[in-house]
């Protein structure tokens, strides 16, 4: 039992350890991968939509996106492996295709949109669910992390907020798409 239990997170841990080698690779080799990052509206940013998450800018970049994708992703884990997957395979293209279709023309890197795409998930799961232990889950996400949906408000600066809001409305779909459909209710006349 407890080796299943701990199975749930091995992908998790693939995926930010991927993330990692692919950030110390550039940064031993100065390989400058984050120009393979989304180019918005480009032919050449377009491979950036299924590498943009595993690319990163400096050690505090991946570092931030490391602890939130343990922390966001591990709860997703812990629910189901076979979700995090599908729910990962999921944000990492949509929201690509969303940032190179409206975002600024930047290259945009980084797994903060997938972040989102988890956040967005467990703060919209419990309303498709209806289950109590999704609708705890909600609402504890939105008590302790709610303030992340500033980082969907425009701004100016160097934070891809166009990625951030991708992720969030992509994971926020996968939670609809997901959901199990119910049995017939009874009419009560």
């Amino acid at each position: 039992m407890r080796n299943s239990w701990i199975q749930r997170f091995i992908p998790l841990l693939w995926l930010v350890a991927l993330m990692w080698v692919v950030f110390l690779v550039d940064s031993a080799a100065s390989l400058q991968l984050s120009r393979f990052g989304i180019l918005p509206r480009n032919s050449e940013g377009l491979l950036g939509i299924v590498t943009w998450s595993f690319l990163h800018g400096n050690l505090s970049h991946i570092a931030n996106n490391s602890v939130s994708l343990l922390i966001f992703g591990g709860i997703v884990a812990a629910r189901s492996r076979d979700t995090f997957i599908k729910l990962t395979a999921y944000v990492i293209p949509i929201s690509g295709v969303c940032v190179w279709v409206f975002g600024r023309p930047a290259v945009h890197i980084g797994a903060s949109g997938l972040v989102f795409g988890y956040f967005g998930y467990l703060v919209t799961r419990g309303f498709y669910d209806r289950q109590f232990l999704s609708v705890t889950i909600s609402i504890v996400v939105i008590l302790v992390w709610g303030s992340l949906v500033w980082g969907v408000l425009p701004s100016d600066g160097p934070v891809s907020w166009e990625g951030h809001l991708a992720g969030l409305l992509a994971g926020a779909a996968f939670a609809r798409v997901s959901k199990k459909p119910r049995g017939k209710r009874r009419r009560a006349y």
